[in-house]
């Protein structure tokens, strides 16, 4: 268990911040306005101490605080260390800043449904600790709204520990957390009921503009030199061995020289290599090769990606420098992934100058691959959408969406049902599906020209006819063979054979949350499943031109590679997707893959190995007014024509609702 409260704060933080968590949850009537209106407009009922664990009337709180950019107030607790920053407050007894109550709240982008949000906390804060339990997992209500709560016990240091954890679901763009944590003879004595009698106090509000609670950190320059080195040759050890080029130079000298504190090879008249490993895997910007004697006979300069590959950054022809030393050949390559590794080649057989002798090289970038290649707006071929709403001329919320290869686009709105769009124009050549879609979040075309709809409302998967005639409907809420879970199906895809493949979140009788993959026939016939199990958080899935299926990953920023009966084969590009919270998929016939991703959002082409070849798309900054071509504010779902031709994105903020269909390079 971690060893102090403020570690617990700073992991509370950064799950919630850096993943920019919000709740897609269903709301009934309310969830088709604003539920931010109706709190600001109506008094807030709240529950008494008793409704939502115990009454605690010996309990003296302090006055109320109002935290405004976490949109959520409170009554202090007296005497507690109290301090409040951008949403995020705590309150720790004065004497040990290890036990406190801790309470997070605010407005962020992304969407995840409370049971993941709860179930992602846990685990990434608890997950990995074998001395610490959270369980007791039940239902509540906070100021009318839904959550979870949970307790937490273990032991830190062999000292028995306890607490609580609570997770509300504010609005689907509002969240808010709580938890309390201490020694358990200080929790059960003291914390416990101060924080049940703050937790009855809890009120909600709309919050102020801009996310709560953290801030994510500018990106900063790494400068660093080798921990460990090897080489083709050595001419001695220790003196003039490979790992002298490791470390700050320690050759001292205003000339030009040979020095037994640098790497020198063991002929003078050779073609020699060095190869240098980093502590930390950067983004390179900057190569400083110093050298003591004979310098420059540098002919070619690779550094090494994490997986092992090689790529050159620089070749050049042996010159022969006699003064000036220690001489410095400074390589600035040009690349977009990181790298802990940089291999350099001597060649000494060009000049009568034997002995190029290395005493340090120095590795400059930075540790984010949030540092992208330039980013391209251009090669919009339509968009269609507009103002959000169920009136005349405005648009549902468009999300499933697919191409057929004679150009045929279906996408799901949530007013009229599936709209059917020519390829080429965007424009609109039928609607179907109306009048038993409710909620429908996905779409794939099967082979044979069908088109599937998954509607999480309804917890089926629907089936048409390419001209839209109903074929078959299958699925109920349920945690049986066949059934769904309350906001599933959300996920689908078809296999190359026809077989439907839907993803599952769904839970236990007893409220043990599970997630797995179910797969029917083209008829909606149950064949089999396959569990997903606890870690990745997966949202679009597509099968590859080689049969399998692949998923994202959005929590884990990678492609997800499993054979058709669900084993995991492979991991695919997590250093082109690294903090970019990926949210849906689609592959061409080539084997390529086009990702929408949130951070920022836009849309990342990558190669069949899994490196960025371009990224296309701006983020729009407001989602209250319209954004212009080319620029992106959540996007929900992707389709690409079978030759990589045309892309196709559906991208909707409550307020505005566009499907663009753009080139990429």
């Amino acid at each position: 268990m971690r060893n102090t409260l403020s570690n617990i704060t700073i992991a509370v933080i950064t799950i919630l911040a850096l993943a920019s968590l919000a709740f897609q949850m269903d709301f009934g009537e309310s969830a088709q306005g604003n539920i931010n209106d109706e709190l600001s407009a109506s008094p807030q009922v709240q529950p008494s101490g008793a409704e939502i664990l115990r009454a605690h009337p010996e309990v003296e709180l302090g006055d109320e605080y109002r935290s405004e950019q976490g949109g959520f107030s409170f009554n202090v607790i007296p005497g507690y260390a109290f301090q409040e920053d951008s949403g995020f407050a705590s309150m720790n007894l004065p004497d040990n800043d290890e036990i406190g109550v801790l309470l997070f709240g605010g407005v962020a982008e992304e969407r995840i449904t409370l049971d993941s949000l709860y179930d992602q906390i846990t685990t990434d804060i608890f997950g990995g600790e074998e001395d610490v339990k959270v369980g007791n997992k039940q239902s509540i209500r906070v100021a009318g709204l839904p959550g979870y709560y949970a307790d937490i016990s273990g032991t830190e240091n062999g000292t028995p520990m306890a607490g609580r954890i609570v997770v509300v679901a504010v609005s689907p763009e509002q969240q808010f957390v709580m938890m309390g944590f201490g020694t358990k003879d200080r929790w059960d004595a003291e914390v416990e009921a101060y924080f049940e009698a703050v937790l009855a106090t809890v009120k909600f509000f709309e919050p102020t503009e801009g996310e709560a609670g953290f801030e994510e950190p500018a990106v900063e320059e790494v400068r660093q030199w080798a921990s460990s080195a090897a080489a083709s040759s050595e001419y001695s050890n220790p003196s003039w061995a490979a790992m002298q080029a490791t470390g700050e130079p320690d050759t001292l000298i205003d000339y030009c020289g040979t020095m037994d504190t640098a790497w020198a090879s063991y002929e003078g008249y050779s073609v020699e290599w060095l190869e240098l490993t980093y502590d930390q895997a950067v983004i390179p910007t900057e190569i400083n090769i110093i050298q003591t004697s004979a310098p420059n006979q540098v002919a070619q300069v690779e550094v090494v990606g994490l997986d092992g590959s090689y790529r050159t950054v620089y070749i050049g022809q042996p010159e022969k420098i006699t003064e000036g030393c220690p001489y410095t050949l400074t390589v600035s390559p040009d690349i977009d992934y990181e790298v802990n590794g940089v291999r350099i080649v001597i060649d000494q057989t060009e000049l009568d100058y034997p002995w190029n002798e290395i005493d340090a090289v120095e590795l400059v970038g930075y540790s984010s691959s949030s540092v992208l290649p330039e980013v391209s707006t251009e090669g919009v071929n339509w968009r269609i959408g507009g103002e959000q709403g169920f009136e005349e001329g405005q648009f549902g919320s468009m999300e499933g969406i697919d191409v057929t290869t004679d150009g045929l686009v279906y996408v799901t709105d949530s007013s009229v049902g599936v709209r059917m769009l020519n390829a080429w124009d965007g424009a609109e050549l039928m609607t179907f599906g109306e009048d038993v879609l409710w909620n429908p979040s996905d779409l794939k075309v099967a082979p044979d020209g069908n088109v599937y709809v998954s509607d999480w409302g309804e917890n089926m998967i629907f089936a048409f006819s390419p001209m839209g005639e109903l074929l078959a409907q299958f699925g109920s809420e349920g945690n049986g063979s066949g059934e769904f879970g309350t906001f599933s199906p959300d996920s689908i895809a078809i296999s190359l054979e026809g077989e439907v493949y839907a993803l599952d979140e769904n839970e236990t009788d007893t409220g043990e949350a599970f997630t797995r993959i179910q797969v029917f026939d083209a008829d909606g016939k149950y064949l089999r499943e396959f569990p997903i199990g606890e870690d990745p958080e997966i949202e679009g899935m597509d099968f590859g031109p080689d049969g399998n299926l692949y998923a994202v990953d959005w929590f884990g920023d990678v492609i997800l590679k499993y054979s058709p009966d669900g084993e995991l084969l492979a991991e695919i590009g997590a250093e082109a997707l690294y903090f970019s919270s990926p949210q849906a998929l689609a592959i061409d016939d080539a084997g390529f893959f086009y990702v929408a991703v949130w951070s920022p959002d836009g849309v990342m082409k990558l190669d069949p190995s899994g490196n960025l070849t371009t990224q296309y798309g701006v983020e729009a900054s407001d989602g209250e007014t319209a954004w212009p071509e080319g620029a992106f504010y959540s996007i929900a779902r992707i389709a690409v024509m079978a030759n990589g031709s045309l892309v196709f994105v559906s991208d909707w903020s409550g307020s505005y609702s566009y499907v663009t269909a753009f080139e990429l390079e």
